[in-house]
């Protein structure tokens, strides 16, 4: 229901195969990744007016029709049925997507507005045609951009033809200043063309425990020892999550301190159905090395890994830290949902870090950062064992500052109020011309 008694836009979401190859695109087997990120949205913008649309091929056990879901619409279409047998996936998917617009119409102010979620110069020209057409795109960013060496004639080719790529994209929506900025620089185009809105949470869900006989009944329920320190890591155990570090550190710490303190890893690896294929074995290939480096470490330190869990919510309640070693992040779900759980984060200084004072807050009152350097984060999380008023302090302007900032229900509708002034304000243009 649309709440706000505005018109509606339809935001259609386009995405190639996922989850195998006979059942790739079966929404609720989405557990993890920016795709759930997005989904995590959808029924709040629906009370603001936007009705999200996925576009999809089918797998070859499945048959192309739409169904209804709480959020929206799953669009499934025959593969290699919009451009040809050699056609991808997501091209595909934004061309579905485009003659679905097309064939719809729009009642009482309606107007559509495009989201690929990757570009190849097929998409781009999609994209110039929606464009002529009045139908506006958005390009999500959940990733800080890889950095372009100045003297790299490759990577030099390499912009300009991501430049021509993102020509016809009417805006980006970011989640951060910093990679807004370094996407629109990276792009070719002026500070205005990405717009910032950040991650929200739900502060319902993720909240700090109400008092210590909640805590010691989550610990027995989640068979989580009682009387020592719970650092908690949530994310894929990845190469760039930096898992393979904070176990360095862990038992640096624990050969030099001796402490009473469990490391808990919740997440899994990163066997998920978003990973493409050509990266699939540079991950199995780190996944065989944390395996070996997690037995290594067991045998002298109680460190725990468990799969990725959908009462999360749990485990930020039941710990007393929040560890984070990433190597680059766009904003991280989990550092967010920790900070609304009212734990101290401990996180490295990740490649698309927040701006001090950004989405994060201010080093020392809202949050840790540390270099890559294992006694750094050894005595840092010494430290904070030691001394449970700083974590309490720490965790608490924490909660706080997600209250002010990130408030899930407010995002949402901000960034709905985003989404139909861009569908509206290119279809308008359009129809002057």
């Amino acid at each position: 229901m649309n709440h706000n008694k505005q018109p509606q836009t339809h935001l259609y979401f386009t995405v190639r195969e996922f989850g195998g190859p006979t059942n790739p695109s079966d929404p609720r087997k989405i557990r993890a990744g920016g795709f759930l990120q997005v989904l995590n949205y959808t029924s709040r913008w629906r009370k603001n007016g936007v009705v999200f649309h996925v576009c999809i091929p089918c797998g070859s056990e499945e048959q192309p029709g739409t169904e209804e879901f709480e959020y929206g619409f799953w669009h499934r279409f025959a593969k290699h049925s919009q451009l040809g047998p050699q056609s991808y996936g997501n091209d595909e998917a934004l061309k579905f997507a485009i003659s679905t617009i097309a064939a719809t119409r729009h009642n009482n102010g309606e107007a559509s507005l495009l989201m690929p979620t990757e570009l190849t110069p097929t998409s781009t020209r999609l994209l110039h045609e929606a464009t002529a057409s009045g139908i506006a795109s958005v390009m999500p960013v959940h990733m800080f951009p890889d950095p372009i060496r100045r003297f790299s004639i490759r990577e030099h080719i390499r912009t300009l033809r991501l430049r021509e790529w993102y020509k016809p994209v009417t805006a980006l929506h970011a989640n951060s200043e910093v990679s807004a900025q370094a996407m629109a620089a990276m792009a070719g185009k002026p500070p205005s063309w990405a717009k910032v809105i950040v991650t929200g949470v739900d502060l319902s869900r993720f909240r700090p425990v109400d008092n210590a006989e909640e805590k010691a009944d989550l610990r027995q329920k989640l068979n989580l020892p009682k009387d020592r320190l719970v650092v908690l890591f949530v994310g894929g155990a990845t190469a760039r999550k930096g898992v393979d570090f904070l176990l360095d550190a862990w038992e640096e710490m624990m050969a030099k301190h001796s402490l009473k303190a469990t490391l808990l890893f919740v997440g899994g690896d990163a066997n998920r159905p978003g990973v493409a294929a050509a990266d699939k074995c540079a991950y199995k290939a780190f996944a065989d090395h944390f395996s070996q480096r997690l037995a290594e470490v067991s045998q002298t330190c109680d460190v725990r890994v468990l799969p990725h869990n959908l009462t999360v919510q749990e485990y930020y309640r039941a710990a007393d830290v929040f560890a984070f070693p990433s190597l680059q992040e766009g904003l991280p779900n989990a550092v967010l949902e920790a900070m609304a759980s009212g734990l101290p984060v401990v996180s490295s200084r990740f490649l698309g870090f927040p701006y001090e004072g950004g989405e994060f807050g201010f080093e020392g009152q809202h949050f840790i950062s540390l270099p890559r350097d294992t006694a750094a984060w050894s005595e840092t999380l010494v430290s904070l064992e030691r001394n449970s008023e700083r974590r309490e302090r720490i965790g608490l302007a924490a909660r706080r500052w997600m209250e002010c900032y990130q408030d899930l229900n407010m995002v949402t509708a901000q960034s709905a109020e985003f989404f139909h002034g861009l569908a509206r304000s290119l279809h308008a243009r359009s129809r002057t011309q």
